[in-house]
């Protein structure tokens, strides 16, 4: 009989992965722009998840942790993701304002914005129709069948 302590391996590579790309793409898109500059903001995309992946690899590897429960916090952080996604979609289609593109030109490939952003008047149908789809793929990934060499 195989005790439990010889299976923990530890938070996975993939965990602590997963978890840092989530640091890095919310600074990225909530971080401060304006008051600070490039130079900063580069800064602090590189060192706080840098510190993040850090403190989880060395840590990480102290806790009791399985194959299993280490597929489980991975499907619990994509359920997290598409409850956030679920819960943006919503308000993008009830918002009374969002911002548009005031000018487009058509490029080779479709069309990109040349004007300013304006605020409009109305919910945003496109932008949460697509948080829809990302937010199903995150439910799709959260719940399929994962092969058993994979972290």
């Amino acid at each position: 009989m195989i005790h439990s302590s010889e299976k923990e391996i530890g938070l996975s590579s993939g965990n602590r992965s997963f978890i840092v790309g989530m640091v890095f793409v919310a600074l990225f898109l909530f971080g401060p722009v304006e008051p600070y500059g490039f130079l900063v903001r580069i800064a602090y995309l590189i060192i706080f998840p840098s510190l993040v992946w850090l403190i989880l690899y060395f840590w990480g590897r102290k806790w009791g942790m399985d194959k299993l429960s280490n597929d489980r916090l991975w499907r619990a952080l994509i359920a997290i993701v598409a409850g956030v996604l679920l819960v943006q979609a919503y308000f993008s289609f009830n918002a009374k304002y969002h911002s548009e593109c005031a000018q487009r030109i058509q490029t080779r490939d479709g069309s990109e914005c040349v004007g300013d952003y304006v605020t409009v008047k109305g919910p945003n149908i496109e932008g949460g129709f697509l948080e829809i789809i990302f937010a199903g793929f995150a439910i799709w990934l959260a719940v399929s069948k994962r092969s058993e060499r994979e972290d």
